[in-house]
């Protein structure tokens, strides 16, 4: 297996002097192709902060992060390219656009080609159980059904990499299990926080 994310020693500090507020401090890991990993701990532990250095949202204080071999914080647009990424919640999406159209922008932002990205915008939405709604506007979704459609976003473009933050949030037992079940079929690397 070839290690798709490599994070060493990453450290995050916010404000300065007195004030400095170390929301991370020397937190490494590593994922390698085909596994999911999870990061557990209380509200404020720090986990978010960790996802949004390693999707190259955030500049760590210190430390590296390389995904799938590519300096992540030197070059961050070429290691996105290998990254889904899922940060949840009831905005990211054109509300009165369909949950297909949505999509659609957002398989042009990976850059899927023009030729497969209708199939994979309908494959995405199978994968999380909305293709029967995908002409329905975002705005009449519910937060689960946005969470699902986060997800589909997120496998656009078929990135090596996942990275979830808090993707059961508003999730049914039943949308839980197909969310587990899509996953695994993902076959790829994924880090989930809870």
């Amino acid at each position: 297996m070839s290690t798709i994310l490599d994070a060493a020693q990453l450290c995050r500090t916010f404000g300065k002097g007195e004030r400095a507020f170390t929301a991370v401090d020397n937190v490494s890991l590593s994922i390698s192709s085909g596994e999911i990993n999870a990061l557990l701990g209380p509200n404020g532990a720090g986990k978010t902060t960790v996802v949004q250095m390693c999707a190259t949202l955030l500049t760590p204080t210190s430390g590296t992060v390389r995904i799938d071999g590519v300096d992540a914080l030197a070059h961050p647009q070429r290691a996105r390219a290998s990254l889904g990424l899922v940060l949840g919640g009831d905005t990211g999406f054109y509300p009165r656009a369909s949950a297909r159209d949505n999509l659609l922008f957002f398989a042009d932002l990976a850059g899927v080609s023009a030729r497969k990205r209708r199939t994979q915008v309908a494959s995405a939405l199978e994968r999380v159980d909305l293709a029967d709604v995908a002409a329905k506007k975002v705005q009449e979704f519910s937060r689960g059904m946005k969470q699902r459609l986060h997800i589909a976003g997120a496998v656009l473009g078929e990135p090596k990499l996942l990275l979830l933050d808090e993707p059961s949030n508003d999730l049914d037992v039943e949308t839980l299990r197909a969310l587990e079940d899509a996953l695994l079929e993902f076959a790829g690397s994924v880090m989930v926080i809870s």
